[in-house]
């Protein structure tokens, strides 16, 4: 079974940001992995992490 940390409220997420702003910019950073290191037998949990 495939895990991911995938927000599903994206979407709305980024409307109600862009919404909120009158002018400015929004940057958003995803940090991904090398598909070696994302498939890791260790990594069976998902890889969410705080």
């Amino acid at each position: 079974m495939d895990m991911s940390g995938i927000n599903g409220n994206y979407n709305a997420w980024i409307k109600n940001i862009s919404n909120s702003i009158s002018k400015g910019i929004i940057i958003v950073i995803d940090y991904g992995y090398h598909a070696r290191e994302y498939y890791l037998d260790d990594r069976n949990t998902g890889t969410l992490f705080v």
